[in-house]
């Protein structure tokens, strides 16, 4: 079950759509809000969870790792100081690798189209902010390293690895991943406030946030990724419990999981200069 509030979009001054899946009739309500049918980037949340589908595909005859390889296992070259990170660590922020959106000179370079593998490099050289595992803090570094990881081993770029393993199969047309320059039908238009009215927003160029915030999709879209997630279409039982499995501060692998009037809620927030995403579900006990 999807839940959203027109108050609480209106109180953030944002637009978008509202949507409510019921189960087990499965109907679904979309209730546009100001804007209608439109596209609406993702944020990293929602690439987090199509992450830890790798221990359920393969590539090229090979199988993928698990999450508690170690970093280094698939990445031979990466400094010292990560040699206790696995990949558990990154996709529940445990890893201590500081957030590159963090760093001073980070909004006088997003415009500028750059590699994963330079973003990967301004990162390599940081200190560890507390040992693997310790606390928990959200890291955008965490999320691009992924992406690198997914690309290095699968031998595919990360735009066709989501396409291949998780857009395709479970019919989800009108998700991808984010252009730049294609043209993408109903695309949502970002915008911030000024003192004259509301201004397109600041360009972030999409190398910039890769895989930490690079995907695009519908509400409907949403909906059909939920379904294949918890109906068993993408991860095995196994795979799912423990990606719903809270390891630090309430949180699993890209996913908030607490409580509410004794049922798990499931939930993740999501943000960035152009659109915020509010996603909930309650799992159904029978």
């Amino acid at each position: 079950m999807h839940i959203s509030s027109p108050i609480q979009h209106r109180s953030l001054q944002k637009t978008g759509c509202i949507l409510t899946g019921r189960r087990p009739s499965r109907r679904i309500t979309v209730s546009p809000f100001e804007i209608d049918d439109a596209l609406c980037l993702l944020s990293k949340w929602f690439r987090s969870e199509y992450d830890s589908t790798r221990r359920d595909c393969t590539s090229s005859g090979k199988r993928l790792p698990g999450a508690g390889d170690a970093v280094k296992k698939h990445m031979p070259d990466a400094p010292a100081s990560w040699d206790k990170v696995t990949i558990y660590h990154l996709l529940t922020h445990t890893s201590g690798i500081p957030s590159f959106t963090g760093f001073s000179d980070y909004t006088s370079t997003e415009a500028i189209p750059s590699p994963v593998e330079k973003t990967v490099a301004r990162c390599r050289d940081k200190p560890l902010e507390f040992e693997p595992g310790e606390k928990w803090n959200y890291s955008n570094s965490g999320y691009v390293l992924l992406g690198y990881l997914i690309e290095k081993i699968s031998g595919k770029t990360y735009s066709q690895f989501v396409q291949e393993n998780i857009f395709t199969p479970l019919g989800m047309k009108d998700s991808g991943y984010d252009s730049n320059s294609a043209i993408i039908e109903r695309r949502a238009s970002g915008y911030s406030p000024s003192p004259k009215g509301p201004v397109n927003v600041g360009f972030i160029h999409i190398s910039i946030p890769f895989a930490a915030r690079s995907l695009y999709s519908t509400t409907e879209g949403l909906l059909l990724w939920e379904q294949g997630l918890f109906g068993g279409k993408l991860l095995s039982a196994a795979s799912l419990q423990k990606m719903i499995t809270p390891f630090k501060s309430d949180y699993a692998f890209g996913l908030g999981v607490g409580a509410v009037a004794g049922r798990k809620v499931i939930d993740h927030g999501a943000g960035s200069r152009a659109s915020i995403l509010i996603w909930l579900t309650i799992p159904m006990t029978s």
